[in-house]
């Protein structure tokens, strides 16, 4: 029989009939659990990522409570994270009667400030998500949309709060918590998780109602209409993870194999949280992808362009000193003008200058930029009533 410092080492509870406990090298789900928190860490830090480069392009003039929420979801996610990884240290994913039963009450008292601290991460991830819709959807502080988000983001806020108190005095003494042979009492803290399951189920598929249901009152293209509502869509994901956890949270509920039950619930909070966070930062996928391929264009452009004359310029270094200089006046080639509908003297003008240079011109030149797109002042091209609408012309120009 193995031995412990004092003496035999007893699992936490008895095992089944035909089964002998296994204290070295026990089964476990733990591989899983790990592999969920991989998974799930990297999807949200790409989704947040590449919401933060949304700001970060536009210098974060854009940027609002939404993003600052989602971010802070994203932190909380990774300390809830490191929660369970510590919970893996006492026996989480193993069954109990595989687990030592000094480890056991190091497990519960990990896995009771788990717990606790889920109603952060679950909360602001809903917070930026519904505070996105606020920005998005309502025009005016009145409307059904206005006062159904300000109701949910109001109760989530009020539930979670009281989860985390009901959590935090489940027992009497608060140690009763994570060891049972404490005399004391308890509340069901089954209830607890069945009850927040629930919930969130039932605040996640409204979540999912609200852009669907504005969307359908929109006046746009039914091809747009139903592109813009798959991106809204994708919060069915967490819609799904929210109701497997709901159905394991009750399936488990008489189970007294905790250690290992628990860490099979804990990877769909994980989903849950991740899939939020994905859900959340989607409709902002767009707006980068308009924005920075243009960007990663024109540098990859710009790159080529250098390349190609270094190896011009390397290839000639042999030349006479005339062809030389020939090639150095073409190291500057390439003015890239942002010009009006007419063209005119301007481009002409600008054909004489040889430093690049990216010019916005419109009627005399010297309206301002606002002006342009707006199609106020001189108007385009000295115009009256034009749209507003600018087209870039690339010139290449050669000096010999």
């Amino acid at each position: 029989m193995t031995e412990h410092i004092h003496g035999p080492i007893v699992g936490a509870l008895p095992p089944p009939p035909g089964v002998t406990p296994n204290f070295v090298d026990p089964p476990s789900v733990q591989a899983g659990t790990v592999a969920v928190i991989v998974v799930s860490l990297t999807v949200s830090t790409l989704c947040v990522g590449s919401r933060a480069a949304t700001g970060f392009v536009n210098r974060f003039a854009n940027a609002g409570w939404d993003d600052y929420t989602s971010f802070f979801a994203w932190l909380t996610l990774i300390a809830y994270c490191v929660f369970i990884l510590e919970s893996n240290k006492y026996g989480n994913g193993i069954h109990m009667w595989d687990v030592p039963a000094p480890e056991v009450v190091q497990l519960a008292k990990v896995a009771n400030a788990a717990q606790i601290f889920y109603s952060v991460p679950i909360y602001f991830t809903k917070l930026s998500i519904l505070l996105q819709y606020m920005r998005i959807f309502v025009v005016s502080r009145t409307g059904t949309t206005f006062y159904t988000i300000q109701g949910l983001i109001w109760l989530n806020l009020l539930f979670y709060i009281a989860v985390t108190f009901a959590l935090i005095f489940a027992c009497n003494p608060r140690e009763k918590t994570w060891n049972p042979m404490i005399p004391g009492h308890c509340i069901n803290q089954q209830d607890i998780f069945i009850t927040t399951a629930v919930v969130n189920v039932v605040t996640n598929i409204m979540i999912l109602i609200i852009p669907l249901n504005c969307l359908r009152k929109l006046q746009m293209p039914l091809r747009r209409k139903l592109g813009i509502s798959v991106i809204f869509a994708t919060g069915i994901f967490a819609t799904v993870t929210s109701i497997i956890w709901l159905v394991e949270t009750i399936q488990y509920a008489s189970n007294p194999d905790f250690s290992y039950n628990a860490a099979i619930v804990g990877e769909w909070t994980l989903a849950e949280l991740a899939a939020g966070l994905v859900a959340g930062c989607m409709p902002t996928f767009p707006q980068l992808f308009r924005q920075s391929i243009p960007k990663v264009s024109a540098g990859l452009r710009g790159y080529w362009s250098r390349a190609r004359t270094s190896l011009l310029t390397s290839n000639h270094s042999h030349q006479p000193l005339a062809a030389k200089g020939s090639w150095e006046s073409r190291e500057r080639t390439h003015n890239y003008l942002e010009l009006d509908e007419r063209g005119g003297q301007d481009f002409g003008k600008t054909m004489e200058d040889k430093r690049p240079e990216v010019l916005a011109l419109g009627g005399d030149g010297k309206g301002k930029e606002e002006d342009l797109e707006s199609g106020k002042g001189n108007g385009i091209g000295g115009r009256k009533g034009s749209n507003g609408i600018r087209k870039t012309i690339t010139v290449e120009q050669e000096h010999v």
